[in-house]
């Protein structure tokens, strides 16, 4: 498993991150596959 680094803006913002939480807050089976898919890849471990 690699450590991942999300970048952020000068604010501390970072849309990936808020991209995969919102994708985690949701209940529909879409957000669930794409949650899923980002996981399978091997490269993000999502605690």
């Amino acid at each position: 498993m690699y450590k991942i680094h999300f970048y952020k803006d000068k604010k501390g913002y970072s849309q990936v991150k808020e991209y995969i939480d919102n994708l985690v807050e949701k209940n529909d089976k879409t957000s669930r596959i794409k949650f899923n898919k980002i996981l399978s890849k091997g490269v993000l471990n999502y605690e």
